[in-house]
């Protein structure tokens, strides 16, 4: 922004794209528009949903099985899931629900009378992002506001 000189605020010394909280929601952009797998990866347990390390390598070799990313072998095989080593009970109240979710909004995305910037904020508010932020003692007060910024600033792009 400072070669192309384009007006900028820098926010407590850090550099707006590089916060967790907008990493995290670029991330989730990405996973709904081409379901890329380090974006999913990255979000797949934003909020946490249990995913730990077990899980998302369990994860993997359920895609690695089927050759596709995590998101399209979910997508495309997800009554085949290994349901002794995820837990069904994992897999029926978080997995399912938060497929469900990406699934909808992936569809409304790709609906040319749908606006990006509401159904990314209405995609955030359903699957619980902006109350994690808030409860995250990690993240600076300004998480949310930060959020609201990014989303503003695809509204006017």
């Amino acid at each position: 922004m400072i070669e192309e000189n384009i007006p900028h605020k820098l926010i407590n010394g850090v550099k707006f794209y590089q916060r967790s909280e907008i990493k995290d929601v670029l991330a989730f952009l990405r996973v709904l528009f081409d379901g890329q797998e380090i974006s999913l990866e990255r979000i797949i347990n934003v909020p946490n949903r249990g995913i730990g390390e077990a899980r998302l390598a369990k994860l993997r070799e359920f895609s690695r099985k089927h050759n596709k990313t995590i998101f399209f072998a979910l997508k495309d095989h997800f009554k085949q899931l290994p349901v002794k080593e995820l837990g069904k009970e994992f897999i029926i109240q978080k997995l399912h629900p938060f497929m469900k979710t990406l699934m909808k909004y992936k569809k409304l995305l790709l609906s040319k009378s749908n606006k990006i910037y509401r159904l990314l904020d209405a995609f955030l508010q359903e699957i619980g992002f902006y109350e994690s932020i808030e409860n995250n003692k990690n993240l600076r007060g300004t998480a949310k506001e930060n959020v609201k910024e990014l989303i503003k600033s695809i509204e006017t792009w």
